[in-house]
């Protein structure tokens, strides 16, 4: 068992030589859709990778807003889901509150495991 990147797997299981069994994400892949989540199949497991951009803590709100606007934009765009879509990534957008959240709750779940696992960052 292993748990990989979708744009890895997805070729050798469309070519029958590895069976995906499911998806950590909390809903199904649009490339794979007839591969169910972990929760689906039993297991309390959602993984997801996120990218976003970070910006000094005192940045204008006019600038926060013109950028998150352009990026909200950019998300949508067919130029931004046909690039992403060939690393089997779906593009998704957040405001600036949503993914201070998103980071929040990813802190609070992901940080006990990191200390347990005694990894300390070198500088």
């Amino acid at each position: 068992m292993s748990v990989n990147p979708i744009s890895e797997s997805m070729p050798l299981h469309q070519a029958g030589s590895l069976r995906i069994l499911a998806v950590t994400g909390a809903k199904r892949s649009q490339f794979l859709p007839d591969v169910p989540t972990a929760k689906e199949s039993g297991y309390d497991v959602v993984v997801e990778t996120w990218l976003g951009v970070f910006l000094p803590a005192k940045m204008p709100e006019d600038i926060v807003r013109a950028l998150s606007t352009a990026m909200s934009e950019a998300s949508r765009s067919a130029v931004m889901r046909d690039n992403l879509a060939k690393f089997a990534s779906e593009p998704t957008f957040q405001t600036s509150v949503q993914f201070t959240e998103t980071i929040k709750e990813d802190l609070k779940r992901w940080g006990p495991v990191v200390k347990t696992s005694g990894f300390v960052a070198v500088d």
